[in-house]
């Protein structure tokens, strides 16, 4: 999985972690990092955990799961967040302007009607 790839579930992970109300400064530390990840153009593959940590904004949570999904290619946590979510909320998460909230907010008036 190249570095753009490992941000988008990065980035996946925090949105999905804000619409489930976890923890805020976990959140901003993974959007932190898959940011200056998808940013970056910097190689992963072969980088030790210390190399990982030198990057900036990739402390030692975020290099367990970076290093979780080089060796098995998913995030349990990811996994996880995605089987208790609301279906179709991800899908709309991907259009411009919807965000976790807005998305949930529309599922639920959506199954109240």
């Amino acid at each position: 999985m190249d570095t753009r790839e490992l941000a988008k579930v990065l980035k996946l992970t925090a949105q999905l972690m804000e619409l489930h109300d976890e923890n805020i400064f976990k959140i901003k530390s993974l959007s932190n990092a898959a940011f200056k990840l998808s940013k970056s153009g910097i190689d992963l593959d072969g980088l030790s955990a210390e190399d990982l940590e030198k990057i900036d904004g990739i402390g030692k949570g975020i290099v367990s799961k970076i290093q979780e999904i080089q060796t098995t290619g998913e995030l349990k946590e990811l996994n996880h967040l995605l089987s208790i979510t609301p279906q179709g909320v991800v899908e709309m998460m991907s259009i411009k302007g919807i965000g976790p909230k807005k998305a949930l907010s529309m599922v639920v008036k959506y199954k109240k009607d």
